[in-house]
């Protein structure tokens, strides 16, 4: 990997930073799917705390990480009363 990302040539580097980008993505949403996050966003707006109340945690730091993660994948936003799913 090291080596690929040292040659001369532009095309692996940035096949392995948009595979690395993919992973991201990936690992991300699979995060706010098991959390429950995603689909309690998907019945109403919700603050990160009822989130995090809802997955069961006491602390919702981790989980106020991972929504602001998700919104700048475009996946969620916040709103005046919390978090909600960005229009598609």
């Amino acid at each position: 990997m090291l080596q690929m990302a040292r040659s001369g040539d532009l095309r692996p580097r940035l096949r392995a930073v948009r595979d690395g980008q993919a992973a991201v993505r990936v690992a991300a949403v699979g995060a706010g799917l098991r959390t429950g996050a995603l689909d309690h966003l998907r019945e109403a707006p919700s603050t990160a705390g009822e989130l995090a109340k809802a997955a069961g945690w006491s602390d919702e730091t981790t989980l106020e990480g991972l929504l602001q993660v998700l919104a700048g994948l475009g996946l969620v936003r916040s709103s005046r009363d919390g978090w909600e799913l960005a229009a598609r």
